[in-house]
């Protein structure tokens, strides 16, 4: 999940991919079918990287990109529109999603492909989030895939390592054991989640963007995935903080230092990503308070690189980081007959403890300052931007995410009494993302 906060304070928020069960698992039981889960579909693999590279030799000319950006951007395929999180493909095509994203920690994989050679072998079942993706990749849903080397998950988190040392060749055989598995069944595989604002500084010290060990260590992954699966195509660690970064460069005296830090660091992602010829795609996390901040931010990334561009998480949720933190409206708090002192984020967080109504949470969230209209604006400053992917956030709520995170999902899974069982559609969400949907997939609402 994007955000902007320090990584102490975003250790639970990225759990949500690895550890959360999907709606159906789907867990095979014998060898047979476990081998079926990863027959491999080459040729479409191989088609999308010839035609990334074939399409950059004849690229068309965009005015006013920068100097990193090598004066060309190759020509993009229809924007696949998606949302992030975890379905099954029934429940991608009932929201006629056409594209998703999952994320895997380093710290859970070794489990995780274990249990995949076992089941391969006939011992026990496929783990479930290989048996989706497998499924999903099927049902002709595009998968986008993000290692998350992050230090959310250890207790002591460390840097990160050095390529020839002994974690970063444990890691490297890691990944390059996932790729085989998995490889054939993905859209892009993105090389890490929001480094900017999850790695240590230390990370990111050195004179020169190849002294630099969080680019030592992209290198290594980058290389170890195209050896793997030449055709696989490889997105840049995803970047964050692209509105405070807009916000800093119309007016650098108005920010904290932070922002001044993270302005450098997108920077040099963004020379890196452009100099690196492994790397096919810039992946973006636009997390912010406004639809004409998506613009703002997609115009700002669109004017740094010749490369194609995906969103695979975004969303409004920047906007509630002030009001999460006041005092309930006093309408709502009055009609639900609520203590006007209690928070929003103490609200919420009562909410997933003990769900409410349907009518009583729609009538909360319609006190947050979200606008109605911004996933439909925001699909349409990504098509005028070129992207060739966007994943909402998210399909449903998770419990382990912070307050202001609960609050933009497709579905209230977390917050409100289930109906037949059946998760409820969270406010305008679920129809405004369906209609901007159907929309981007060319079919009649």
């Amino acid at each position: 999940m994007s955000d902007t906060r320090p990584a102490a304070d975003k250790m639970e928020t990225m759990k949500v991919n690895s550890t959360i069960q999907p709606v159906t698992q789907g867990n095979m039981p014998t060898a047979q079918s476990n081998r079926l889960k990863i027959e491999p579909s080459f040729s479409v693999a191989m088609s999308r990287r010839a035609m990334l590279q074939a399409a950059a030799a004849g690229g068309i000319a965009l005015m006013g990109l920068g100097d990193a950006a090598r004066a060309v951007v190759s020509p993009q395929p229809p924007m696949l529109f998606g949302c992030f999180g975890v379905m099954n493909a029934q429940q991608a095509h009932a929201i006629n999603a056409r594209a998703t994203r999952f994320i895997f920690s380093i710290y859970d994989l070794p489990r995780e492909i274990a249990n995949a050679r076992k089941a391969i072998a006939g011992h026990g079942p496929m783990p479930w989030n290989f048996t989706m993706v497998h499924a999903l990749h099927k049902a002709g849903i595009k998968v986008a895939l993000t290692i998350g080397w992050g230090p959310w998950k250890p207790a002591k988190p460390r840097p990160l390592p050095a390529p020839d040392s002994a974690r970063g060749k444990s890691w490297l055989k890691i990944t390059r054991e996932l790729v085989e598995l998995m490889g054939d069944h993905l859209y892009y595989l993105t090389l890490d989640n929001e480094p900017i604002t999850y790695h240590y500084p230390i990370d990111w010290q050195g004179k020169t963007l190849d002294s630099k060990p969080v680019f030592a260590w992209y290198n290594a992954v980058a290389r170890e995935v195209h050896r793997v699966k030449p055709a696989l195509p490889i997105a840049s660690p995803a970047f964050n903080t692209l509105e405070e970064v807009v916000r800093y460069e119309k007016n650098p005296q108005s920010v904290k230092p932070w922002v001044r830090w993270a302005a450098t660091r997108t920077h040099e992602m963004f020379a890196w990503a452009n100099a690196n010829e492994l790397i096919s795609a810039v992946d973006l996390h636009p997390y912010v308070t406004s639809a004409s901040y998506m613009q703002a931010a997609l115009a700002f990334a669109r004017r740094q690189t010749h490369k194609a561009m995906l969103a695979t998480e975004w969303g409004q949720n920047s906007v509630l980081h002030t009001w999460i933190n006041e005092p309930l409206n006093r309408r709502f708090s009055a009609r639900w007959k609520l203590p006007h002192q209690q928070t929003n984020a103490a609200y919420v967080k009562a909410c997933k403890a003990r769900p409410v109504q349907l009518e009583q949470w729609n009538d909360f969230v319609n006190t947050a300052p979200l606008d109605h209209n911004f996933i439909p604006e925001s699909y349409e400053a990504m098509r005028l931007n070129k992207l060739i992917m966007s994943a909402y956030f998210s399909y449903a709520q998770y419990p382990m995410v912070r307050p202001i995170d609960v609050l933009t999902p497709l579905y209230a899974s977390c917050t409100v009494v289930r109906r037949n069982g059946r998760y409820q559609p969270n406010s305008h969400f679920l129809q405004s993302y369906i209609a901007t949907a159907t929309r981007a997939a060319g079919r009649k609402a």
